[in-house]
């Protein structure tokens, strides 16, 4: 449940919108949080908040694990961690 709670407030914060090329699901895209440090070589970084942000779908596949592009614009680690304990 841990990762369903980081996910929606990633979601919540950056909103619903691909931070790599700009689609939004209202195009009929799907959206993913990904990891920007890949899962399968920082285990330690799976549920940090730090390490996601919002692409769509082929953005994700296209950056694959040995990519880590970090696309987020810049915000503070207090307004994350606001987000997550609403």
């Amino acid at each position: 449940w841990e990762w369903y709670k980081i996910r929606y407030a990633v979601l919540l914060k950056y909103g619903r919108r691909c931070m790599c090329c700009g689609a939004t699901p209202g195009r009929g895209v799907r959206m993913t949080v990904d990891h920007i440090k890949p899962v399968r070589l920082f285990w330690a970084l799976r549920l940090d908040p730090n390490n996601l942000q919002v692409l769509c779908e082929a953005c994700n596949k296209g950056k694959s694990y040995t990519d880590t592009t970090d696309f987020r614009p810049v915000i503070s680690e207090r307004e994350l961690m606001e987000l997550l304990h609403e």
